[in-house]
């Protein structure tokens, strides 16, 4: 009997975002958003500002709805403006994030904490640094990976 490699297949769904520019990005809660990894490419050194990305409120999601954002390229300062990538909650979103940072990540230490946002912070973030999100249901569980210490924070 031969095997078919379709349903062991583990293609990931893949969409680039720039977050540069003063960009402000709201992710859609469509069918074919969920499971989606965003390739984020932060500002240059001649860039503006970073930007902002909204998720969609906790209740449209639904229990289940994901996603990940990851960093193609270290976050440079411009060495006037912020270039930070900020991912943050739906303004109708009532209760704030669970937010589970790398041990020593965050002033607060390591451990699930609440907030109403997580950065990839200038000057810290790296390539390969990234941020997956989790609907609950009613709020978002958010896990961060980042090379450096402060590479991710709440906020």
């Amino acid at each position: 009997m031969s095997k078919s490699g379709r349903y062991s297949a583990d293609r990931k769904k893949v969409k680039a975002l720039d977050c540069f520019g003063a960009a402000t990005l709201a992710i859609s809660t469509e069918v074919h958003e969920c499971g989606t990894i965003f390739d984020c490419t932060p500002a240059g050194n001649d860039a503006n500002e970073g930007a902002t990305i909204t998720l969609p409120t906790a209740a449209s999601a639904g229990k289940g709805w994901w996603c990940k954002f990851v960093l193609n390229a270290a976050i440079a300062s411009d060495g006037d403006d912020v270039n930070d990538i900020i991912i943050q909650n739906a303004a109708g979103d009532t209760n704030d994030m669970i937010v589970g940072l790398p041990a020593d990540a965050d002033a607060d230490g390591a451990g699930a904490v609440n907030g109403a946002s997580v950065t990839f912070v200038e000057n810290a973030a790296q390539a390969g640094d990234e941020v997956e999100v989790i609907c609950l249901g009613t709020r978002w569980y958010v896990r961060a990976h980042c090379a450096v210490v402060g590479g991710v924070t709440k906020q």
